[in-house]
């Protein structure tokens, strides 16, 4: 036989997983909500970007070259060094 005492405490426990199911069906669709507004953000910008790359003329640019230098140490350091390192 089953008891009315347990079916009440199935169905209460039944509406408080329902509760927290409608709790988290809110907040992922507030992100979602919120994910959409970042979308549409960035093809905002990406808009910008092409707008701006349209009107640009195209122009050769020189890229600068990096020289490479060698390090030259002073002979006294090197000599104060080894002195150091006799004492």
């Amino acid at each position: 036989m089953i008891k009315k005492d347990v079916i009440l405490d199935l169905k209460n426990q039944y509406l408080q997983k329902r509760a927290e199911v409608e709790k988290q069906l809110a907040l992922l669709f507030e992100e979602t909500k919120n994910l959409k507004i970042n979308l549409n953000a960035f093809d905002g910008a990406l808009a910008c970007c092409d707008t701006i790359l349209n009107g640009m003329e195209e122009t050769a640019v020189e890229e600068p070259t990096v020289e490479e230098k060698p390090e030259i140490v002073p002979a006294d350091n090197n000599r104060q060094q080894s002195k150091r390192t006799r004492r």
